[in-house]
């Protein structure tokens, strides 16, 4: 079985183990999932903020972005004041021993998106 974290990603030390089926593994989605409360506004800011805070707290898995995802704002879904790009390097800075993701819709998010996200 290949690497569930994907390819040259790290299953070493404390960082990312490899999964196991003794451990309960949370994907933290309030700068995701809770921008809705928000009109998706979370400033660069607010997630440099947040994710270093879940970061400290220990979450290994911080999802960030607009709440339908990846160029959900480029489509028309909402606005919001930094790329999905820019929230991604926030929250890596801040937390830089978890896992960043975003959400990604296809139809609502294109594939240069998503190559960008990965790349940011």
């Amino acid at each position: 079985m290949g690497n569930p974290f994907g390819p040259g990603a790290s299953t070493d030390g404390d960082r990312f183990p490899a999964p196991s089926a003794n451990r309960i593994e949370l994907l933290e989605c309030t700068l995701r999932d809770g921008s809705y409360a928000v009109d998706f506004k979370f400033t660069e800011r607010d997630t440099e903020v947040l994710a270093g805070v879940l970061g400290r707290l220990g979450f290994r898995w911080i999802e960030v972005g607009h709440g339908l995802g990846l160029g959900a704002a480029q489509a028309g879904k909402g606005t919001m004041p930094a790329s999905d790009e820019r929230l991604i390097e926030s929250a890596k800075r801040a937390a830089p021993n978890a896992m960043i993701g975003s959400f990604f819709i296809p139809g609502i998010g294109t594939r240069e998106q998503l190559r960008s996200a990965r790349s940011a």
